[in-house]
């Protein structure tokens, strides 16, 4: 049943533009690292983010981004994601 309520709220902070790191979306019961990246630890860096991700009033802010894969230099877009910089 719709309520009518906001949904895929979160206060995570997006990465900036240019950024370099990980994606990673959590981790395994036994501590493992889980890397979007096909499984591997590969660098990423921030490209871009797209005008519009929202439908409102159902959703609230911007939850997809744009990587570059520093190693092949292909571009993906992901939602979902926590972002491990490298500092």
């Amino acid at each position: 049943m719709n309520t009518n309520q906001k949904q895929n709220y979160h206060h995570y902070k997006l990465p900036k533009l240019g950024e370099i790191g990980y994606l990673t979306n959590g981790q395994t019961r036994f501590g493992e690292t889980i890397f979007l990246t096909a499984g591997k630890k590969e660098k990423v860096m921030v490209v871009a983010f797209p005008l519009c991700d929202n439908v409102l009033p159902y959703s609230k802010g911007i939850h997809t981004a744009y990587f570059k894969n520093l190693a092949n230099g292909k571009i993906k877009k992901y939602s979902g994601f926590y972002f491990d910089s490298v500092q």
